[in-house]
């Protein structure tokens, strides 16, 4: 730390004598202008390398600026005392340099660098350019210089000049003495070091201007100023200016009449000009009458209203002369005297009319045709004459008559004849002329001209209007709208005609029918009264129905008169048509895509663009559509000339939709439209077209064929619009359908099982686009190169329902038909020498096919077949539901062919066997794999059947299945025969062959302790045989019950009673006799140990009971299932269930696994009674708020009746439907309803406990904005929003055969009891708070409680409101879920159905029966009262289950209770009058 500190410290040292050495220098360097810094310099690589000079004696800052700046170098150093360099190099190169403190040599108080140091100057910084020019009218001269150096065009800074003016200049600053400042040239060279003239003062005569600055010049004599007779210019302002007079001068004025200012005139009114010599618009001269006539075999006189300038129009081409008069007069006012002063010049003045003139002749356009004639008029009527020297003061009056020379000029359309009359006024004013001795100056007043004119003008052309087509001429013309209309009344409207010369005088309308019954063309029909006839000027309203005609074409003509006479005709035409279903459909043709197949009715278009590309299909719909009025009547027909005058074409109607030209058409449609839409989902989807969709149709004109490319793929439909429509736009549309289909058929999984008696066949076959149609089989042989039909069928393809529709087994094409996939058949062959083939043809919807042909091989014997299915059977975990059917179908063929050897049999049993081990249960349908494992049942029993009847016996024990067969001799039957398994194998499932044996003899010969299962069969079947012959006797024992599917066990956790198969199944029978109605006490005895069942849960009771029952082939169709019938259960025998049946067949015990359900009996009875008295109950609640107006306009009022309203419904539904298992659909639907009602019953008790909270316990800010709306959304809204995503996922689970209500499962515990839960939690929390605020009372309150009687009473009616509180919030559900509890299961069970079944009762006593004054509004209106007191009917708004804390209250007492407190404010918010009558009315 201290050596840091030390080197730390030297280094500061040096430092400040660095700072002291440039301290020291400073006076020296910062003296000197330019200066940039001290440098080290290098003699071998100078700083600076320009020019340099050593050893000069005379080394300073100045000489060496001299120097350098005259050479024009950026910069110059000064280096070792007497070194001078130059130079623009970058200076500081070596770095920057300390000690630059020598003396120079030519100014020691200067310092020139160092040894190997150069201090650097920018020299521009020390130097100012000599100004560029001397000052104009004076000069300038350097009056100071710090330095003597020369230095050419520059100076040094802090020279100085001095500036100096020519006699009679200044200069504008004082002193004319500047500096040379670095920085700043302006002030070297400033701007205003000039010499100004003195200011000049005009019209001052000659040497008698003089100043002294620039603002005190004066002139001592103006120009022309002759004191009192006038002056030119006058001396003012102390003489600095000559100020111009009015006067006699030319360049001046003499302002009369009028007023002069410094040479500014005020003219008296009525005169303009600078002078006051222009009279104005004031002083014109009136023209006060003019006129003209032509006259010749006609005269024509000229508009009577004076100074009218419209024209008057004619057709005479013979006038001989033109005769015009005219009258004027002009009187000056406002004269003012000119010898009163002020014009001392003026010698006299006079004002009058000065000339008149008139002037006739033709023009044509802007061109002057023919002059008639043109004269001036300077004499009166009555020889005045008068001229601007002679003005005349009184009225002048002219007439001029002109001949007209028609050689000279020949009148066409256009030409005009006009004559111009003028008046003009005017004078003189005489002036002395102080300049010349008073001589007379004239000037003359320049005056207004009045003129006048009349035309005359000759029109020999038409009226007319526009016809560019562009500009809407068509339309102005003459218009009535659309052309073709179904409105009777139209609009005629016309604009824009015009004459250019005469003028339009009137329009003429006519409105005509046409005919085109006859000849080629339309014509109008003139041989009747026009529609209408008559003369307007802008439009008419025309109706074109009359004498019973409508549907036609009319023809409008316009004639346009101008005012010379000339008249155009115009036409249009209107196609009326009023009936909208004049286009039809004719039967014998149709629209049809010509590029689908005829085959399929034009259905199917199957050939499509391989690549992908665009198809290109052909819509026809020739002949389909028609409209036969407008053809048969000719309306479409071209129309012919106008008959009655000429109409020229572009004034006729040669365009629109009904113009002259015939309107092309098809059968009298004028126009077809197109539109097609695609889809993948049969033309299901496709666009629903809409009268107002013409944007996106393709008009097709008149042709009734079309062509489109269409981007298509197989399964597309395409739905064709076509549209026929009229010329009035009436229109009919019809639509074809096609199907895109390129692809054939598919066969897959093609399969050949050779049978014992012929050969089966089985594929799957579809297509997925236009679905497959009919599979054909056909089996032949072939015989020397022949095919030998045996047999050929054609099946159609099965149609599935698509809500059935199993993907694996059925498919669902585009269209929305769903087919099957797997087809079988059968063919008997009666010769198995041949090798057959059997060829599959399909053919789908499209007319496509794909046919395949297979080669069977050889045919097996009934052994091999027998081998080949326990082949097929011993891999069970490959069997599926076809593979259980296809091997059950194969071992009714080995049993049909009765074939009884050993080995048939025992590979029929252990087929049997294997299948024992499939679960068939887990199969998609249940109902096949229950029809195949009964035929499998019937197969073995058949089969051992064969063997009896072929002699033989048979005893095979398996795995799963055990078979003794035999012969009985007649006595050996006496005391009966029995068939019995034993226990042993260590406790083994497996059967085994020591423990299977058949017993015969007395009961005491059957080893009881060790049955598992055993049959007897009494010796009363021996009635059924012939004395002393051997009786066959069949015993079949299985180890499972997986060949017998039935309901009852199969279902049995969505039963209320579930049930299981609880022994092994064992059966006897007798060969084609039927083992019946045995008496009462010679049975057939069965005898079982049970096996232990396994309970669907460890709450659920343990007990059960045992039914004795048989498989039943008769039931379901002769699938099958358990029934008890005839048989009976005996007393329990060393621990086995007995049976005791009057006929033979299968048996087992089926097990009640919950065992007696000895209570739902009598909670049955009361729950449908409890319902039933709530129904009548819920009925009159709902009836009595509904009708009391004081009660429904209250928010829980509101509540109530729709919480009564969902408890009545669910109420009806339940007794209604419960039990209607009967029809499936219908308890579908009870159990959706259920399942609902219960739902909104929980939510509005959710409802309920939402508005008590917010009324009963937050009470402040507790309003809710549409609370009931809300309210209603949710507790209706959400539960019908459950039950849909429920029937959307899986509607079975409503399907329950044993109750028609949801089954337990994932449905019922998320979408009912979770729901039931989530609402029951929060209702009870809001109980308990509402039972605080009734129970827990304020301390205040607490002390004024007087009484022990008092406090019971309030106590009971608290304890009274808590336990209403508690029925409007669904507390009694609490009992419900208690009742999941064993040891109280029953009694819970039994007070929940009390009540939750009487609940609509409890809500009738509670809010109805105690309610005083809604007992007194019923009993008012049963006796027929119009009113009712008015305390009662407000304050019932809802119900009074608290009662009034006031009616306890001593007389005199204030006490307040938290009840009344919570009524009043609740009161409050409702609307009700908030008094001691009312504050009992709580929201309960």
């Amino acid at each position: 730390m201290v050596r840091t500190r030390r080197r730390d410290e030297g280094r500061t040292g040096v430092m400040l004598v660095m700072l002291l050495v440039l301290i020291a220098q400073l006076p020296s360097v910062l003296g000197q202008p330019g200066y940039l810094g001290c440098y080290v310099d290098k003699s071998d690589d100078r700083a600076l390398q320009g020019d340099h000079w050593t050893d000069v004696s005379a080394q300073s800052w100045e000489w060496c600026i001299a120097n350098c700046s005259r050479k024009s170098y950026r910069f110059m150093g000064l280096e070792s005392g007497n070194e001078c360099y130059c130079g623009d190099d970058v200076y500081s190169r070596h770095g920057n340099g300390y000690g630059c403190n020598m003396t120079c040599e030519g100014n020691a108080g200067q310092t020139c660098g160092g040894l190997n140091l150069i201090q650097v100057y920018r020299v521009s910084s020390g130097v100012c350019s000599n100004p560029y020019k001397q000052p104009s009218h004076g000069s300038y001269h350097v009056e100071y210089r710090p330095y003597n150096y020369d230095l050419g065009n520059l100076e040094y800074v802090d020279a100085r000049l001095r500036y100096t003016c020519d006699s009679g200049y200044y200069f504008p600053v004082q002193p004319p003495i500047v500096t040379c400042v670095t920085g700043d040239p302006s002030s070297w060279d400033p701007s205003y070091a000039n010499c100004r003239a003195c200011t000049s003062i005009s019209h001052c005569v000659a040497g008698q201007l003089n100043c002294t600055t620039a603002t005190d010049q004066q002139c001592d004599q103006c120009d022309g100023d002759y004191g009192s007779n006038g002056a030119a210019y006058s001396s003012v302002n102390n003489g600095n200016e000559c100020r111009k007079q009015c006067s006699w001068r030319k360049d001046s004025n003499a302002c009369y009449p009028g007023s002069c200012t410094d040479a500014n005139c005020a003219c008296s009114s009525g005169f303009l000009g600078p002078d006051c010599m222009t009279l104005g618009s004031g002083q014109a001269p009136v023209l006060s009458e003019h006129s003209a006539t032509l006259e010749g075999s006609t005269t024509l006189e000229s508009p009577v209203v004076n100074g009218s300038t419209d024209t008057v129009y004619t057709n005479v081409r013979d006038f001989a002369r033109i005769k015009i008069y005219w009258e004027s007069s002009y009187q000056p006012v406002g004269l003012p005297n000119s010898s009163a002063g002020g014009h001392p010049y003026i010698h006299n003045v006079s004002l009058g009319v000065v000339w008149a003139r008139v002037e006739a002749y033709v023009n044509r356009s802007t061109t002057l045709t023919y002059s008639i004639a043109e004269q001036n008029c300077s004499t009166t009527t009555d020889g005045v004459y008068f001229s601007p020297d002679n003005p005349a003061a009184i009225l002048v009056v002219c007439e001029h008559t002109f001949n007209v020379n028609y050689s000279s000029w020949t009148p066409v359309t256009g030409d005009v004849l006009r004559y111009d009359v003028h008046s003009t006024n005017g004078g003189y004013l005489n002036l002395y002329d102080r300049d010349s001795n008073n001589t007379i100056i004239t000037r003359y007043y320049n005056g207004q001209t009045v003129s006048g004119y009349s035309t005359f003008t000759f029109d020999f052309v038409d009226p007319h209007h526009c016809v560019d087509v562009g500009s809407g001429c068509r339309t102005t013309m003459l218009n009535a709208g659309s052309d073709v209309t179904s409105q009777a009344t139209m609009t005629i409207t016309w604009r824009g005609w015009a004459d250019d010369l005469a003028g339009i005088k009137e329009y003429n309308l006519e409105v005509r029918q046409l005919s085109g019954n006859h000849g080629n063309e339309m014509t109008e029909i003139l041989d009747i009264p026009a529609v209408y006839s008559g003369v307007t000027n802008s439009s008419q309203n025309v109706t074109l129905r009359h004498d019973g005609v409508s549907t036609g074409v009319y023809s409008i003509v316009l004639t346009t008169v101008d005012n010379a006479g000339n008249f155009r005709l115009s036409r249009r035409f209107v196609f009326f048509d009023d009936d909208p279903d004049d286009v039809t459909m004719q039967n014998n043709a149709s629209v049809r895509l010509l590029s689908a197949t005829e085959e399929t009715d034009y259905e199917w278009l199957i050939d499509l663009d391989s690549s992908g590309g665009m198809t290109s299909v052909v819509l026809d719909w020739t002949n389909r559509f028609i409209n036969i009025h407008h053809l048969n009547q000719g309306f479409l027909k071209p129309i012919g000339s106008y008959v009655n005058a000429t109409i020229d074409d572009d004034y006729d109607q040669n365009f629109g939709q009904r113009g002259r030209a015939a309107v092309p058409n098809a059968l009298g449609v004028t126009e077809f439209r197109v539109f097609y839409d695609i889809d993948h989902s049969g033309g299901r989807t496709t666009v629903n077209v809409s009268d107002d969709n013409s944007d996106n149709w393709s008009n097709e004109a008149t042709n009734t064929q079309a062509t489109y490319n269409l981007a298509l793929v197989d399964g597309d439909s395409i739905r064709f619009w076509v549209e026929a429509r009229d010329i009035a736009g009436h229109f009919v549309r019809d639509s074809v359908l096609v199907h895109a289909d390129s692809s054939p058929p598919t066969i897959q999984d093609f399969k050949l099982i050779p049978g014992l008696s012929g050969i089966s066949v089985e594929c799957t076959t579809f297509d997925e686009h236009s679905g497959a149609n009919t599979v054909k089989w056909r089996l032949f042989h072939v015989d020397n190169g022949t095919e030998m039909e045996h047999v050929s069928e054609t099946t159609p393809v099965e149609h599935i329902d698509p809500e059935g529709c199993n993907p694996a087994t059925c498919l669902c094409v585009p269209i929305g038909d769903c087919y099957a996939k797997n087809y079988n058949s059968s063919f008997v062959v009666d010769d198995r020498a041949f090798e057959y083939f059997i060829t599959l043809t399909v053919t789908n919807h499209a007319g496509l096919v794909t046919s395949q042909t297979f080669k069977t091989s050889p045919m097996n014997t009934v052994d091999e077949a027998a081998e080949d299915l326990v082949s097929q059977s011993n891999d069970t975990s490959s069997i599926d539901a076809g593979a259980f059917d296809q091997i059950a179908d194969q071992l009714d063929d080995i049993v049909n062919s009765q074939d009884t050897s050993p080995e048939v049999t025992a590979n029929v049993i252990i087929v049997v066997n294997n299948l024992l081990q499939v679960d068939t249960r887990e199969f998609n349908d249940s109902e096949s794999a229950a029809n195949s494992s009964s035929r499998v049942v019937r197969a073995l029993e058949r089969q051992i059947w064969n063997v009896l009847a072929a002699g033989k016996n048979i005893s095979a024990v398996t795995t799963s299945v055990a078979v003794v067969a035999s012969h009985f001799n007649a006595g050996a039957l006496l005391n009966g025969v029995v068939f019995a398994a034993l226990s042993g194998g260590g406790g083994s499932e497996s059967l085994a062959d020591e423990d299977i044996g058949v017993f015969r003899g007395s009961d005491g010969d059957i080893p009881l302790v060790k049955v598992e299962v055993s049959i007897k069969l009494p010796e009363e079947i021996l009635k059924l045989f012939p004395t002393g012959s051997a009786v066959p006797i069949s015993f079949v024992m299985y180890g499972n019950n997986n060949l017998f599917h039935s309901q009852q066990a199969d279902n049995a956790s969505s039963t209320e009673f579930p049930t299981a198969i609880a022994s092994r199944i064992i059966s006897a029978s007798v060969p084609n006799v039927s083992i019946s109605d045995l008496p009462y006490d010679s049975p057939v005895v069965i005898a079982f140990h049970l096996k232990p069942i396994q309970v669907l849960s460890p709450m659920e009771s343990t007990e059960q009971t045992e039914t004795c029952v048989f498989w039943d082939f008769i039931l379901r169709d002769g699938i099958g299932d358990w029934s008890p019938e005839g048989c009976r259960t005996d007393q329990l025998t060393n621990g086995r269930i007995v049976c005791l049946c009057d006929h033979a067949t299968n048996f087992a015990v089926l097990v009640n696994i919950h065992g007696k359900k000895f209570t739902s009996l009598a909670l049955d009875i009361i729950s449908k009674a409890g319902c039933i008295v709530s129904i009548v109950a819920l009925v009159i609640t709902i009836v009595i708020y509904s009708s009391l107006r004081s009660l429904r306009s209250k928010t829980p009022s509101r509540i109530l009746i729709s919480f009564s309203l969902s408890l009545l419904c669910l109420y009806l539904v339940f007794v209604a439907g419960i039990e209607q298992t009967s029809s499936r659909v219908v308890c579908i639907v009870v159990a959706v309803l259920m399942h609902y009602f219960t739902l909104t019953s929980m939510a509005w008790m959710g409802v309920e406990a939402a508005s008590m909270y917010l009324k009963l316990v937050r009470v402040f800010n507790s309003d809710v904005e549409h609370f009931m709306i809300k309210a209603s959304v949710v507790a209706w809204g959400l539960p019908s929003l459950v039950i849909d995503v429920i029937l959307a996922v899986d509607y079975t689970v409503y399907d329950n055969e044993y109750s028609c209500f949801l089954k337990p499962g994932a449905a019922f515990f998320f979408g009912q009891l979770l729901i039931i839960g989530l609402v029951f939690l929060f209702n009870a929390v809001i109980f308990v708070l509402i039972s605080r605020k009734f129970l827990c009372r304020d301390k205040t309150l607490q002390s004024t409680a007087n009484t022990s009687k008092k406090k019971q009473g309030t106590t009971m009616k608290r304890l009274q409101n808590i336990a209403a509180v508690s029925l409007l919030l669904g507390m009694t559900w609490v009992f419900g879920l208690l009742s999941i509890f064993e040891a109280s299961s029953f009694a819970f069970q039994v007070i929940f159905a009390v009540c939750n079944s009487l609940q609509g009762l409890f809500i009738f006593l509670l809010f109805v029966v105690r309610q005083e004054k809604i007992r007194a509004s019923v009993m008012a209106r049963l006796r027929g009262r119009n009113r009712v007191d008015a305390n009662a009917t407000t304050a019932s708004s809802v119900s009074k289950v608290i009662s009034n804390p006031e009616e306890d209250k001593e007389p005199g007492s204030n006490e307040l209770t938290d009840d009344s407190i919570l009524s009043e404010k609740y009161e409050k918010d409702n609307g009700a009058p908030n008094s001691p009558e009312t504050a009992e009315t709580t929201y309960l």
